[in-house]
């Protein structure tokens, strides 16, 4: 098997190949990406020399294609992506690369550089990788989109709603909270999430009349957001297709691809009910609404993180707020800090209020929303969370609600010390 290839297009494709492989396994081919040669034809019958590249780590999988100078022979093998890329880095785009399969038992790989030489061994256990790819032919119709969505909306979209997802989702949850909801109608797409401490709602306009909102609710797993988001930066500028993969019971998707230029990636779909977003944050309406600063309430949470105590549920700031100002305090048992900011009124009869609430989660919002303004919506009912809007100039509409922390009461220390008596001697 022999492969010559562009060194930049080998680059750029193995790079992404590697975002969904299993860094922690070395186990097979999860920890390896799988690569095979092709002949291909085009919509008009032409045939085109290519090369496959494929790689899972079990919850999400990329399928790459590559168009390639030409291809002699056949054969299928699993690559390090690290030692391909280690023996191509620092080197001339433009530059062929050869890549040819030693005869032999020695499992090694030739690439040459013009007169450069690498060498690498590769594993020949592909069969579950090959059989992977067989499915995905049998199972994708790539004329039959679920939907059609700007990339860099999809981009905000998971970027906006990320620390609201619930990192580990054990599966005793009544809803399905470690995924982001994904869904399109009415000319909107929608991202929710949630945690069980905070709560969001995205919704981005159709922006051109090639791309469809129709779209069902998908529960994208938390495990395939990061890889996912990172393969979206190379393709800023594409309109992403949405196809159906596996269906189960009921032909409900079980399984979808989100394809763009010659990459497909997809990913498993979480099985359980949807969280009820708009019911939890209609429970949640503020009283009132105050604008304050975006980069002067970031410095002032940035601030306080320095002032808590070390264990992270008590990572907390209190937000007082009175018909002028905004307080930020924090505090431990050595130190404590108060930082007043101005406001400027929204909505609403300003009242003071006191909320405990999350820094983390204050200081990802600041990070994600793009107006020089935030605003936050307070309410006098202890049981109602802070609400955090942003009405954005890419034309994308955000609601969170964070909920307020209750502090913890160290029962035992209140507890009074019995007193002995002559029946307990």
């Amino acid at each position: 098997m022999k492969v010559k290839v562009e060194l930049g297009a080998l680059v750029d494709q193995i790079e992404q190949a590697a975002i969904t492989i299993d860094h922690k396994s070395d186990d097979l081919p999860r920890s390896k990406v799988y690569q095979r040669p092709v002949i291909r034809k085009d919509v008009e019958g032409k045939s085109i020399p290519a090369f496959y590249l494929f790689s899972t780590d079990q919850s999400s999988k990329t399928f790459i294609r590559i168009d390639v100078d030409s291809v002699d022979g056949e054969g299928e093998i699993l690559i390090d992506p690290a030692k391909v890329l280690g023996g191509l880095a620092n080197r001339d785009r433009k530059q062929m690369v050869e890549m040819e399969v030693l005869n032999g038992e020695s499992n090694k790989v030739r690439m040459k550089i013009g007169r450069n030489v690498v060498h690498f061994q590769y594993d020949d256990k592909t069969k579950e990788a090959h059989d992977t790819i067989e499915d995905m032919g049998k199972t994708v119709n790539p004329k039959r989109p679920l939907a059609k969505i700007p990339a860099k909306t999809l981009i905000q979209l998971i970027n906006r709603s990320r620390f609201c997802v619930l990192a580990r989702d054990n599966g005793q949850q009544t809803y399905a909270m470690g995924a982001l909801n994904l869904k399109g109608g009415d000319g909107f797409y929608t991202a929710e999430a949630t945690d069980g401490y905070i709560v969001s709602i995205h919704k981005a306009k159709q922006q051109t009349e090639d791309t469809t909102c129709n779209l069902e609710s998908l529960l994208i797993p938390v495990e395939a957001l990061a890889p996912l988001y990172k393969l979206l930066q190379s393709h800023k500028d594409e309109d992403i297709d949405i196809l159906a993969g596996k269906l189960g019971p009921n032909k409900r998707v079980e399984e979808v691809f989100f394809t763009m230029d010659k990459v497909w990636f997809g990913t498993t779909m979480r099985a359980g009910r949807c969280s009820p977003i708009q019911k939890m944050l209609n429970g949640h309406t503020p009283l009132f609404e105050v604008e304050v600063s975006k980069e002067e309430l970031k410095g002032s949470l940035n601030r306080a993180s320095n002032f808590v105590e070390n264990d992270k549920d008590k990572h907390t700031a209190k937000l007082t707020v009175t018909e002028t100002s905004l307080k930020v305090e924090a505090s431990n048992n050595q130190s404590d800090i108060s930082d007043e900011l101005d406001i400027k009124v929204v909505k609403g009869k300003v009242v003071r209020v006191e909320v405990l609430v999350s820094i983390s989660y204050l200081l990802n919002i600041c990070d994600v929303t793009t107006n020089r303004g935030i605003t936050l919506g307070f309410s006098t009912e202890k049981s109602k969370a802070l609400s955090i809007k942003d009405t954005s100039e890419d034309g994308i509409d955000t609601l969170y609600a964070v909920m307020q922390v209750i502090p913890k009461v160290d029962t035992d220390a209140k507890k009074p010390r019995h007193k002995v008596t002559k029946e307990d001697t």
